[in-house]
Formats: structure tokens, sequence, C-alpha cells
């Protein structure tokens, strides 16, 4: 069988092998789909080296790698064809779409869908209605945990005001499913709901100070009185908000960095953390890594550098069941990318 729009070939898994991307590509699919390990392009069985060890990897990578969780979403099974043992990847269709990448969040680099046998970048549109369609799953379609539900008090709120609640306002102010039963919605504003209400005092019209009831805050007032208006941005599916911040770019990276232990241990100066961590964003060789930084001595280099990278979480081994293979490499992980990344945003401003 060749690939399709519900089937993917990898010859094997490494780490340039972009197999997060292919199952985000399924996950945002409508159907999901399958992608088995150890298949030519030409759908010819070769089989898959140490499977054990490649499954642990994959299922370790499917669940540090992608946003929101995919766990529950995908299965990882053994096979055989043709005498060699595959590996079968099935993929569902994800309800939380889109899902993405981390390192590139809900953007083109990050989202992906899947066209015909390729895997596409997502488009901005496309991401923002997909998003969209997730969050309108809200308490308008949630399904009352009561049905007996009575509105006397509302309809002496529109009888103070000379309006008349008529017999299809269940209909009128969305109170039902679509299966005619009472939503959410509707347990709140019924006779019987157990919400207390909290009122708090504030000193003046702005609604900054607040006088009495420390539990609530006055987050979006205090934006509007510091940085005014322009600091929200709208669009038709979301709110951004933007607040300048002052940074000292010369010590972005040390206060970043600081925050880590590895410095500490080892003595290693912030600037070496950083270059390495970078530098590990493709997985590396330790040969690599210290042909990069100019150091001689291997023992040494993975004593003092190597050792508390992994031991703080910010880097991991390929193959961690083989410390000294010859192909052992190095490669970022999901904390390590979120540290870098963190610098470079701090860098950038």
């Amino acid at each position: 069988m060749n690939e399709n729009n519900r089937v993917e070939y990898k010859l094997e898994l490494n780490p340039d092998v972009n197999i997060e991307k292919e199952v985000i590509a399924f996950l945002n699919y409508k159907e999901g789909g399958f992608i088995y390990i150890g298949i030519d392009k030409d759908g010819n069985a070769v089989g898959v080296s140490n499977i054990d060890d490649c499954m642990l990897r994959l299922k370790d990578r499917l669940k540090n790698n992608i946003l929101p969780s995919a766990m529950g979403l995908f299965d990882i099974a053994q096979e055989k064809k043709d005498g060699a043992d595959l590996i079968k990847v099935t993929i569902a269709s994800g309800s939380e779409k889109p899902y993405f990448k981390p390192k590139y969040g809900m953007t083109s680099k990050g989202c992906f869908i899947r066209v015909g046998s390729a895997v596409e970048p997502m488009s901005k549109q496309q991401i923002e209605y997909l998003f969209s369609k997730r969050t309108r799953n809200s308490i308008g379609r949630i399904v009352s945990n009561r049905q007996d539900l009575s509105f006397e008090q509302l309809r002496i709120y529109y009888d103070e005001r000379g309006k008349r609640l008529n017999d299809n306002f269940k209909r009128s102010l969305e109170l039902v499913t679509n299966e005619d039963k009472y939503n959410y919605v509707a347990y709140l504003l019924s006779d019987e709901n157990g919400n207390s209400m909290k009122v708090a005092k504030y000193s003046s019209l702005n609604r900054c100070e607040l006088e009495e009831n420390n539990e609530l805050g006055s987050g979006v007032p205090r934006i509007l009185e510091v940085y005014g208006k322009q600091c929200y941005m709208f669009s038709d599916n979301f709110i951004r908000l933007i607040l300048p911040i002052s940074i000292d770019n010369k010590n972005s990276t040390k206060s970043a960095l600081s925050r880590h232990q590895v410095g500490t241990k080892s003595g290693i100066d912030n600037s070496q953390i950083h270059e390495i961590l970078k530098l590990c964003e493709t997985a590396c060789s330790i040969t690599e890594i210290m042909k990069y930084m100019g150091f001689k001595d291997r023992t040494k280099f993975r004593r003092n550098y190597i050792y508390p990278l992994i031991e703080e979480g910010l880097v991991e081994s390929t193959i961690p069941t083989k410390p000294n293979s010859k192909n052992q490499k190095y490669r970022l992980t999901t904390k390590g990318l979120e540290l870098i990344n963190n610098v470079d945003n701090q860098n950038d401003l």
C-alpha cells in the first residue's frame, strides 16, 4: 500500500526525523491516521533494530513535544510484515485542535495538517478558526446536573424593568442545549443554583484600589490606568495583551540562566551554558560540541559540562540505555528549550 492521506511511512526514527510534525498533522486532520516506522517510501518492509528502545523514545517524544497533550490520542504497537519488525503508530483526530509544537506555539511553524500524502503548515486563518471552535465549548453546551429548574427571581428582575419574560425565554436567552435540556447557564440563572456572589468596595470609580474584600483583584483597570487601551489588540477570535517592560540586555542571559544550578555545580559560565543549549537544539555528539566550544579533554568536558546539564534536565542523551555508545548524541529537552527561548525573547526586547 502506498502512502496516502491517512498513512505515512518512515524508514527509521532518529533525531533528524520530525516525527512530532507528522503526528501533529494527523491530530489536526479530521480522520487521524497511521505512521509505520521501518518501511521505506516504496512500501518495502525494512524493519526496526532495537525496537523496544525505539518505541520508548517515540513515546517520550510524543508525550513531551506536543501541545495540547496528545496522551490518550495515540497508540504505539509492534507489527510484523514480510518477517520484519515494524512500529505502527495509530493517531486519532484530536478534540482540542490545533495541536502544535511547543517551540513555535500556535503559528505556521508549529501547526501542521495532512493534505493528501503530504504535511503542510497551517495558515493563520486555519489556526484561528480551529482555536475558535475549541473555545466555543462553553457553559452553554454543558448540560445542567439539575433539570427541575425554576426562574421566579429572573421573572422579578424582568418585571422590575418593565419587561415581560415570555414563554419562549428559554430559547431566546439560550438556556437550553440542542437536545432541549437546560444548560449550565440556565442553572446559574435559576432559583436553585447554589453559587454565591462576592461584592467588593472600591475607593474610586476607576476600580483600581480596593477598600474592602481583598479576595478580588483589579488587574484590567490597573493595566488600563498604567498602559492605556493601546496595549490591547482585538481580532475575530483573540485578545492580545502587550505589556512593555524594561530589561538590561547585557544581563538578560545571566539573569535567566542564574535561576538554574548548573553553573553553581560545575563552574560553567552562563554564556557557555547558553551556547551548548543552542547547539543542542539539533542533536550533536560530544565531539561536535567540544569542537565548537574549543575543548580537548573529553572526560573533563563530560563530567563538568554534559552531566550537570543532563542532571538539571536541560539536555538528554539520544540513546539513554547505552550512554557510551559511539552513536550517542545530546539534544535539548523541553525544559532546556523553554529556558533558551526565554533568554532569546529577553534579548530581543
